[in-house]
């Protein structure tokens, strides 16, 4: 990340003319930026990858856009289309049945009471 964001600021300084305002707004947009969704989302996914199996925790990243158009929606008052709450609903069909345990029962009979 630090070498991908040291190429964007370079490509931007040339191809763009950066400004920034600083008021209190701005800044509490860069420090949530920087630090909760970098620093400590990236602190967070590794302690769970390390200690939960990796196949199953990983299903949970499809839900990062997901959350994207949630907070457009609520923060910006985006529009919530139909399309976008099924999306939202397959999403979380797909983690369900991801983590789902699908351990097959044990064949019973109808007199097993009477088999030993």
């Amino acid at each position: 990340m630090l070498f991908g964001g040291l190429l964007l600021l370079l490509a931007s300084l040339v191809l763009e003319r950066p400004f920034f305002i600083f008021n209190g707004h701005s800044l509490a947009i860069l420090l949530w930026l920087s630090v909760l969704s970098s620093i400590v989302q990236f602190a967070v996914w590794y302690y769970v990858l390390q200690r939960s199996d990796p196949g199953k925790t990983s299903a949970f990243l499809f839900l990062a856009p997901f959350f994207g158009v949630l907070t457009g929606w609520g923060v910006l008052g985006e529009p919530l289309h139909p399309s976008i709450i099924a999306g939202g609903l397959c999403i979380g069909s797909g983690i369900f049945l991801v983590n789902m345990d699908f351990k097959p029962r044990p064949a019973t009979t109808k007199n097993s009471r009477f088999n030993a």
